[in-house]
C-alpha cells in the first residue's frame, strides 16, 4: 500500500509541475480528480485483507476539516450567483447583481469555481493520507527524492530555455507572458516552487549522512546538491530582489546544516560539509552582489517580474481589501478575483486587469472570506504544535521547515499557491516534516551496527563468543551430583521431595 501511496504523490506532483505549473485547465481537473483517489486509498489501507479492520481515526477526520468546510461552503453558495454576463449586441460585460446578506456565501463562475474546488480538495485529500498510512519514514524520503529530482530538471531546462533566449514553454508551446520559465508562465510561481524543492534536496543530503551513507535509490548526494545549485540559479536567473533573500535565507540554513551534519557524523569525512560551506558562501557573495546592483536601480521597484511595483501594488491592495470587507466571512467564492476586481478598482486601474490580487492571503480573504482562509490554517497550526512538541527533531529537517516558512512569507506579496504545483508541494512537504520525528526510522531495518558492521567490534564479538566456548570445551565443568538431582548444577539445592510444591494443581478434600 506505501508502495501505491508514493506512487500516486510522485504522479500528482509530476503532473502538476509538467501541466504549465498545474494553471491550465487540464492539469487542474486531472490532478484534482486523481486526488480524489486518496480517500479511496485509505479505505482500500484499513479494509485490506492482510490487516485487521480498524476505523478510521478521528485525525483524520479533523485534518480533512478544509475539504468539509470548502465543499460545503461551495455548496451552499450554488443558488446565490454574485455576477452575471450579459450581451448587448456584440459585446459582452459582466454585471454585479444585487448582492444576498454577508453572511450567505455566492459564487462567481460557476464552472471556473467548482475546478477550482475539485483541484484544492482533492489534492489536499491526497496529501492527508501521509499522516495516516506511512509507518516510516523511507515513504517521505523516497518521495521527496523524485520530486526534487523533477524539480532540478525542469530547473535546467529553464536555465537552459533564458540561455536560448525562448519565450515559448520548452521551445514549443507559445505563451501570451513573455518570460516563463521551464513549464511554469509565471515567475512568481516558479520562484516559490524552486524555493520549496531546494530546501528539499538540501534536507536529503544532510538527510543522507545522517544516515551514514551518501547513496540512496540509485542518487548520490552531490547530485541532490547539484540540483540546489540549479535551482538556487533559476531563482538568481528568474526572480527579482525579494526572492533572492528567500533563496539566500535558504541556501544559508540549508547549507550549514549540512556543514553541521558531517562535523556532527563525521562518516563520509568532511567533504561535503567543505562543499556545502563553500558552495553556500559563493552563492550568499553573489546573492549580495546581485542584491547591491539590482537595489542600486530604482527601476525594480515600478514593476518586477510578475508582481506590480510598490506603488501599484499598495493600490491593489486597499481594493482587494474594499473586497474582503464587503463580504467578511465567506467572500466571493473560488475564481472570482479576476471579475469582482474589476468593480471595485480604482479609476487610474480602469484600464488593467489583474487576474489574481498579486497576493494569496488577500486573494483567499477575497474570494473565501475570513472562515474559508482559517479552515486551512488551523490545521496546519496543529501540525506544527505536534512537530514542535516532538521529544526529538532531527537537524536535518530545519532546512525543508525553512523552505515552508520562505513560501509562507512568499504568499504575502505574491501568489505562488494559485500554482497546484506548489500548492500540493507545499501540504506534502508540511506534512512529511511534521509527521517525520513522530514516526520510528527502524521499522523494517537493521540496526545500524548490522548494515554497517565495524572490522574491530565483529573481532571483539567473535572473541567473546569462541573463547568462552573452546574453554568450557577444554575444561569442562565438574556438575555436582546427588541422589535425587544426578544433574543439578553447583550451587543448586536439590528439590525435597517431603515438602508441598506450592504450583502443583490441589485436588479438593475426600
Amino acid at each position: 500500500m506505501e508502495i501505491i501511496l508514493r506512487a500516486h504523490w510522485v504522479l500528482l506532483g509530476g503532473i502538476a509541475a509538467v501541466g504549465a505549473g498545474g494553471n491550465v485547465d487540464w492539469a487542474r481537473g486531472t490532478v484534482g480528480s486523481f486526488g480524489l483517489l486518496g480517500p479511496v486509498l485509505l479505505l482500500a489501507y484499513h479494509y485490506s485483507p492482510d490487516r485487521p479492520p480498524s476505523r478510521i481515526s478521528r485525525v483524520y477526520f479533523f485534518l480533512m476539516v478544509p475539504v468539509w468546510i470548502t465543499l460545503a461552503v461551495f455548496l451552499l453558495s450554488v443558488p446565490n450567483p454574485a455576477f452575471i454576463l450579459q450581451q448587448r449586441g456584440v459585446r459582452e460585460f459582466w454585471e454585479l447583481l444585487p448582492p444576498p446578506p454577508t453572511w450567505l456565501p455566492v459564487v462567481g463562475q460557476l464552472a471556473a469555481a467548482g475546478l477550482e474546488v475539485l483541484f484544492v480538495c482533492g489534492l489536499y485529500a491526497a496529501v492527508v493520507n501521509s499522516w495516516i498510512i506511512p509507518h516510516g519514514r523511507l515513504v517521505y524520503a523516497r518521495a521527496w527524492m523524485a520530486l526534487g529530482v523533477v524539480a532540478g530538471v525542469l530547473a535546467l531546462l529553464g536555465l537552459a530555455q533564458y540561455a536560448t533566449h525562448t519565450t515559448n514553454i520548452l521551445w514549443i508551446v507559445p505563451t501570451s507572458n513573455t518570460r516563463p520559465f521551464a513549464t511554469f508562465p509565471h515567475i512568481g510561481q516558479w520562484c516559490g516552487f524552486a524555493l520549496l524543492w531546494m530546501s528539499v534536496n538540501l534536507g536529503l543530503a544532510a538527510w543522507l549522512l545522517d544516515q551514514r551513507g551518501w547513496r540512496l535509490f540509485g542518487v548520490d548526494g552531490w547530485v541532490l546538491l547539484f540540483l540546489s545549485a540549479a535551482l538556487d540559479a533559476s531563482v538568481a536567473v528568474a526572480g527579482d530582489p525579494f526572492h533572492w533573500l528567500l533563496a539566500g535565507l535558504v541556501t544559508a540554513v540549508g547549507c550549514a546544516v549540512l556543514a553541521w551534519q558531517t562535523a556532527h557524523k563525521r562518516s563520509r569525512g568532511s567533504g561535503p560539509g567543505l562543499g556545502a560551506f563553500v558552495c553556500g558562501a559563493i552563492g550568499l557573495a553573489a546573492l549580495a552582489a546581485a542584491l547591491g546592483a539590482r537595489f542600486s536601480q530604482p527601476s525594480w521597484m515600478l514593476y518586477a517580474g510578475d508582481r506590480p511595483g510598490i506603488s501599484l501594488h499598495a493600490r491593489v491592495v486597499s481594493d482587494t481589501l474594499a473586497m474582503w470587507l464587503a463580504r467578511p466571512w465567506f467572500g466571493w467564492g473560488h475564481a472570482s478575483f479576476g471579475i469582482v476586481y474589476s468593480f471595485f478598482q480604482q479609476a487610474d486601474q480602469e484600464a488593467t486587469y489583474w487576474a489574481y490580487a498579486r497576493s494569496d492571503l488577500l486573494q483567499s480573504l477575497a474570494e473565501n472570506g475570513l472562515i474559508g482562509t482559517l479552515a486551512w490554517w488551523v490545521p496546519a497550526c496543529w501540525l506544527l504544535g505536534k512537530f514542535f512538541s516532538a521529544d526529538r527533531i532531527p537537524s536535518f529537517l530545519w532546512t525543508p521547515l525553512a523552505g515552508l516558512a520562505v513560501l509562507a512569507i512568499l504568499a504575502i506579496p505574491d501568489f505562488p499557491f494559485t500554482s497546484p504545483a506548489v500548492f500540493f508541494g507545499f501540504w506534502f512537504v508540511l506534512y512529511s516534516v511534521c509527521h517525520w520525528p513522530l514516526l520510528d526510522d527502524t521499522v523494517g531495518k537493521p540496526p545500524p551496527a548490522a548494515r554497517h558492521p565495524d572490522p574491530a567490534e565483529q573481532q571483539k564479538a567473535f572473541a567473546a563468543r569462541a573463547i568462552p566456548a573452546l574453554t568450557a570445551n577444554i575444561f569442562p565443568v565438574a556438575r555436582a551430583q546427588s541422589p535425587s538431582d544426578p544433574y543439578a548444577r553447583p550451587g543448586e539445592t536439590a528439590p525435597n521431595p517431603d515438602e508441598e510444591d506450592s504450583t502443583a494443581p490441589r485436588l479438593p478434600p475426600g
